[in-house]
């Protein structure tokens, strides 16, 4: 019972980090009105897996954290401070707070999102084997 409920868990987590990954992503390409197509279709994508990114990446935090108070082990503190880590780089990679802090600079190419994706899939699975 207690593994189903797991299994459901990380299945709202994902929803729910797609879910707001398409909402945000298609209001910051309101917002920000791009008119050329090229650079709208990537800045979405960065967008929408950095916010992917950071919803799975705190539940991922959180479920570390609480693995940490059951069990304060080197590792579990190690693993906390990681997904932690991953959670800062996916808030402080993300478009969207380089526009609201003033940053106008942005490099656009396939390799604006790419490693936000490889990001995204490894948070994935790493949230899924947490929650086994």
């Amino acid at each position: 019972m207690k593994d189903k409920i797991r299994k459901n868990e990380f299945k709202i987590v994902v929803l729910l980090g797609l879910v707001t990954a398409l909402v945000t992503s298609y209001l910051a390409n309101i917002i920000f009105f791009i008119t050329e197509p090229y650079i709208g279709s990537l800045l979405m994508a960065k967008i929408f897996f950095t916010s992917y990114n950071i919803v799975v990446l705190s539940a991922l935090t959180h479920n570390y954290f609480k693995i940490y108070r059951e069990v304060p082990t080197s590792m579990s503190r190690g693993l906390t401070i990681f997904s932690g880590a991953l959670l800062f780089y996916a808030l402080t990679s993300s478009p969207i707070l380089h526009v609201f802090l003033g940053f106008e600079s942005l490099t656009i190419g396939v390799f604006t999102y790419v490693p936000d994706m490889f990001a995204a899939i490894a948070a994935t699975i790493i949230l899924y084997e947490s929650y086994k």
